[in-house]
């Protein structure tokens, strides 16, 4: 036979009370498994001016409990980082930008990346006015 439980009818002094038997519940609690490493990927240390890069979060070990990241940039006046790991170059510098698990473990990961102007080569800015293409120029 089965038993449908109603906690106010049948659950008394702790037990349930079900076709003449007497049961005593099991609280049962999965234990939570930390997050033991985050890895960053695509591994990078520069990003362009202007440019935009999707970061990815892999949470290790494989079956951890909450695998939640919370992401911060440590200027985000030169490069923000949206709540999914979007990076977005704002301005020249350099920013870290660092990923956090949010399971109450304390790992995190970051990286260092340098914003810089991709028109500006060995201190001198060059214009698209500047450029000239010859073809089949021989010296």
């Amino acid at each position: 036979s089965y038993c449908y439980f109603d906690e106010e009818e049948t659950f008394v002094d702790n037990y349930y009370r079900c076709n003449g038997l007497t049961i005593r519940p099991i609280k049962t609690s999965k234990e939570q498994i930390k997050v033991t490493s985050i890895i960053l990927s695509p591994q990078i240390d520069t990003l362009y001016l202007h440019d935009s890069i999707q970061l990815t979060a892999n949470v290790l070990p494989k079956n951890a409990t909450f695998k939640n990241i919370s992401w911060k940039s440590s200027d985000e006046s030169i490069i923000s980082v949206s709540a999914d790991g979007m990076l977005s170059s704002i301005s020249e510098g350099i920013a870290t930008i660092t990923a956090s698990a949010r399971d109450g473990s304390g790992i995190s990961t970051s990286m260092t990346i340098v914003s810089i102007n991709p028109n500006i080569v060995d201190g001198h800015e060059i214009r698209e006015a500047d450029i000239q293409v010859y073809l089949n120029r021989t010296a």
